[in-house]
């Protein structure tokens, strides 16, 4: 028989005056330790561990349900990734105990909530000893979604609602013929320890670096420009956002790995612009560049964005404007100063190849002269 089961399940977030009434023994501490972070896959595991405060207060260990909290800005999604004590699922498994679930756990707006369950199954009379040393109960797995300011990780202690708690094993009977056994609430709590999580020191980056050039459009008229954003942290993220511009309104973006700045001038407006982009990655560094913008009146119009997938759209290399420069000559260069297209005829037709082939997708260079002493440089994307 199993008795007090159910009456026990209830009293195991009573206060601790209640249970003390009973007379039995029994202090636990807890703990939170970063087991390990994946700073490019974004993950980070966390061990939550139980041991006895002293060795006059060890016990044999029940149920037990562990809380904690977390801001969910920073971290989301906990999961069970090894239940390692106090499981049947456990690497050693154990009969006495059922599987952890994390049953109860929650996440509300920026607070998340992590509710860790064990359950004493009382199959036999093998209840295991929490002993004065730490014992993991569990590693979780969250998503790390947040690096750039210190992660804490703070348990519900004896002051907090719903709290931590846990209850112990009274063998009434250890016979396994007729075994019972009643479980009765650890009556005190000693140490709660939280864990705080430093991505910025444990996740070493750079910041990224971006490759701008100048731009030139007509008056009145927008245009796209792409500039390359080189990052030597494998799978970086990376956001933009404008600082300031002079005259004309501009949008950036980041698209793959290229910064895209969508430039409008002010109405009939005719000179030099100015637009200052800070661009960010995942760790919070950060590069600020400023890009130099000419509007005038009878500028060439380069288009340095190009899928050539033959869907009919933004198919080939476009420079509005050439007819009217009919000395013009037009190059483009691979990364390794390759020359891949020459012409001092540009019908606007380039679809990205080189001796009849598709060049790969990636970042090109090209010179424009007009052959007015006027020069046009800057980086041709292609991404099909």
């Amino acid at each position: 028989m199993q008795f007090f089961k159910q009456i026990s399940v209830v009293t195991l977030f009573a206060t601790v005056a209640t249970s003390a009434a009973w007379g039995q023994k029994g202090s636990f501490d807890l703990r939170l330790s970063l087991n390990s972070l994946d700073c490019k896959a974004g993950k980070a595991q966390v061990s939550i561990q139980v041991k006895a405060t002293n060795d006059a207060q060890t016990f044999q260990m029940g149920d037990a349900n562990y809380r904690f909290e977390y801001n969910s800005a920073q971290l989301r999604n906990p999961v069970i990734v090894r239940q390692e004590n106090f499981s049947n699922q456990a690497v050693q498994v154990d009969r006495n105990y059922g599987q952890q679930t994390l049953q109860g756990s929650r996440e509300v707006g920026n607070q998340g909530i992590v509710s860790l369950n064990a359950f004493y199954t009382g199959s036999n009379a093998g209840a295991k000893a929490v002993p004065n040393v730490w014992i993991p109960v569990s590693t979780l797995g969250f998503d790390m979604v947040n690096f750039q300011t210190p992660i804490e990780l703070k348990w519900h202690d004896n002051r907090t609602f719903p709290i931590s708690g846990m209850n112990q094993v009274k063998i009434n009977n250890s016979d396994p013929a007729a075994f019972e056994y009643e479980l009765l609430e650890v009556p005190q709590a000693g140490q709660f320890l939280n864990l705080l999580i430093n991505p910025a020191a444990s996740c070493l980056s750079k910041a990224p670096a971006v490759a701008v050039t100048a731009v030139k459009t007509k008056i009145n008229q927008s245009i796209e420009s792409y500039f390359p954003i080189y990052d030597f942290d494998e799978g970086d993220i990376h956001t933009a956002k404008l600082l300031s511009v002079s005259n004309g309104t501009a949008t950036p973006s980041v698209i793959g790995k290229q910064l895209k700045l969508y430039y409008v001038p002010g109405k009939d407006f005719i000179g030099k612009d100015m637009a200052v982009v800070e661009v960010s990655d995942k760790f919070g560094n950060k590069e600020t560049v400023t890009i130099n913008i000419t509007v005038s009146s009878d500028a060439l119009l380069v288009h340095n964005g190009i899928s050539p997938n033959d869907d009919g759209l933004n198919d080939n290399f476009i420079v509005e404007g050439l007819e009217r420069f009919p000395k013009h000559t037009v190059a483009v260069y691979d990364t390794y100063g390759r020359e891949v297209l020459k012409t001092n005829n540009y019908k606007n037709d380039w679809k990205g190849t080189f001796e009849n082939k598709l060049l790969p997708d990636g970042t090109y260079y090209y010179v424009i002269e007009n052959g007015e002493n006027d020069s046009y440089t800057g980086y041709l994307q292609i991404q099909r």
